[in-house]
């Protein structure tokens, strides 16, 4: 039998998906996010070396990016510090009773956990 083939993946902590799936994000805020991610968690580093052009590659113009990326360091989702040649150092605040964004008014903490140990317990996914 050939052995399965490996997906490259990034390993993220059930806090950091719980914490995105419940708030209120903008497209581009996400985007940045979820980049960011994919360069710290997902490269093994506390921080992703960056210049605003390197955003771009997501669709968000380059005039947007430095706007975007201070609304979320004014949010305290994202930490940033300057770095060398135009260079930031970012990364996700991991003190997410810090975030500033609002929590999805349909959010429902409850129901999000049945659905967890249902998915982790029951035989039954029909429901």
């Amino acid at each position: 039998m050939a052995k399965p083939k490996k997906i490259p993946h990034t390993i993220l902590p059930h806090w950091l998906i719980k914490e995105i799936i419940s708030r209120d994000f903008t497209k581009n805020e996400l985007k940045i996010l979820l980049l960011t991610i994919r360069l710290t968690f997902g490269c093994h580093e506390e921080e992703a070396i960056v210049r605003k052009v390197n955003f771009t590659v997501m669709g968000i113009p380059q005039t947007d990016v430095g706007r975007i990326i201070l609304r979320l360091r004014e949010k305290n989702i994202l930490l940033a510090r300057s770095a060398e040649d135009k260079h930031a150092a970012i990364s996700i605040n991991a003190d997410t009773k810090k975030w500033l964004i609002k929590e999805n008014a349909r959010w429902n903490e409850k129901n999000y956990k049945r659905l967890i140990h249902k998915q982790l317990w029951d035989d039954n996914q029909d429901e």
